[in-house]
């Protein structure tokens, strides 16, 4: 294999790598800030409460809400 070939595919996997950790820790943080919106909800904060402390959207507040605010108490 060409020794230019070689490196290309080596940046295009370390460029790869970058690209899916990043998502990693994007997907991670959502996941987080859901599980902190469902343990609000039963905890009795209403959606406005919520949606200013997490300030997440109406769209993820009720993605949440309607699973029944379920949250990992840890």
């Amino acid at each position: 294999m060409c020794k230019a070939f070689e490196e290309l595919m080596k940046e295009e996997r370390l460029a790869g790598r970058k690209e899916g950790k990043r998502e990693g820790k994007r997907d991670g943080k959502r996941e987080e800030r859901f599980l902190v919106i469902g343990r609000m909800i039963k905890r009795g904060f209403d959606e406005g409460q919520i949606r200013e402390l997490t300030n997440c959207t109406r769209k993820e507040f009720m993605a949440v809400a309607g699973k029944g605010g379920v949250g990992n108490d840890r």
